[in-house]
């Protein structure tokens, strides 16, 4: 497990911010070796090695250890170097990990409004600023937000060209403050019959969000 977490910590925030699937299970390093041929497996480790690379952000000997599972659907994981913690988002929560306290909710119900279950309405991919705020993708609200340190939500964009987002889904934040995400139609595809889910823009694409608030 220590060997695990000082992995996360070297990690880049912004590459660990990238919302990459967690599945219904929170792993501290996910990927296996069962089948493979035994010339590509580290003699002293269950990671599977295909470019020595590797060895500069994941320690050799490196292990998958299960720490939490029975998630609705996790995805969007973010390491808090400062804190000790693992973000993620779950159904319509934000939920943190920790080594001593396990898994708890961080944040309850991301989107106030109904939605059939089952179907992703909170957050999804999930980062920090260089300034250390979570800033987050919402599906539900179809937008782009910072939690702030007090608490309070900030609207970073919402709309393109006076129509809503899609289903904002994954994003990263350049070194200069601006913000990029993707928006993918996943909630008018997944709800076809709720009105406020309709989809309103006929792309979908990826956009930017500068440090001045435009839209591009």
């Amino acid at each position: 497990m220590r060997r695990a977490m000082n992995f996360l910590s070297r990690l880049p925030l912004r590459m660990v911010g990238i919302g990459t699937a967690v599945l219904a299970t929170i792993v501290v390093f996910t990927i296996s070796t069962s089948g493979q041929p035994p010339d590509q497996r580290s003699e002293d480790s269950d990671v599977l090695r295909l470019d020595p690379a590797l060895d500069r952000l994941v320690p050799t000997g490196a292990k998958v250890e299960k720490v939490a599972g029975n998630l609705q659907r996790g995805e969007g994981p973010l390491w808090i170097r400062n804190g000790g913690y693992l973000l993620l988002s779950d159904l319509n929560e934000i939920m943190k990990w920790s080594p001593t306290d396990g898994l708890s909710e961080f944040r309850h119900r991301t989107f106030e409004g109904p939605a059939p279950a089952g179907i992703r309405v909170g957050t999804n991919g999930l980062t920090l600023d260089r300034q250390g705020r979570v800033v987050a993708v919402e599906h539900g609200d179809r937008r782009v937000v910072r939690f702030e340190k007090n608490g309070k939500i900030t609207v970073l964009a919402d709309q393109y060209m006076g129509r809503r987002f899609n289903s904002p889904n994954d994003l990263v934040i350049k070194r200069n403050g601006d913000v990029y995400f993707t928006d993918p139609a996943y909630l008018a595809q997944s709800a076809p019959t709720v009105p406020e889910f309709r989809q309103e823009l006929e792309v979908t694409g990826v956009y930017r969000v500068t440090t001045t608030g435009n839209v591009q």
